[in-house]
């Protein structure tokens, strides 16, 4: 069988958990991780109590290669702004975390575990089930949970 190269996931609409249940809820353009970029965001990581806990400096490298664009988000004023990468670190902290966490999850699950993870028995159910926040909400830690 001949060597074959990890093909990456498309870019998708995400709405952060906390926005999921709003009548106009934000949508932000996420781009997945290559492997590579998840290497480097891991390298820049140390092990928490509940796994891995990627730096500031990671998460902010995640939010910076991994958002591509939004729509629905509102600048103080409550008028709809632009997406620029330079605002991702005004956005609220627990939207930050939760945005890191899903580029970790599809970058840690990829394409084919993607495509099939509702039906295979070892896969967790929920990004949440895989990447584990820690207790104080500080950082993003990364970590397996054995199914029950």
């Amino acid at each position: 069988m001949a060597l074959q190269l990890i093909k990456g996931i498309a870019p998708y609409w995400y709405t952060p958990k906390s926005f999921e249940k709003e009548e106009i809820k934000p949508e932000i353009q996420l781009n997945p991780l290559t492997q590579q970029q998840l290497a480097c965001v891991l390298n820049d990581s140390t092990n928490g109590p509940n796994g891995i806990v990627p730096s500031p400096q990671a998460r902010q490298y995640l939010l910076n290669t991994g958002v591509k664009d939004w729509r629905n988000v509102l600048d103080a004023d409550g008028k709809e702004i632009q997406f620029s990468a330079a605002l991702l670190p005004m956005l609220p902290w627990n939207v930050q975390i939760d945005i890191a966490t899903q580029l970790i999850y599809d970058a840690m699950l990829g394409e084919e575990q993607s495509k099939n993870s509702p039906s295979q028995s070892m896969s967790a159910a929920t990004p949440s089930d895989l990447i584990a926040t820690t207790a104080n909400g500080e950082d993003t830690a990364t970590t397996q949970t054995q199914p029950q």
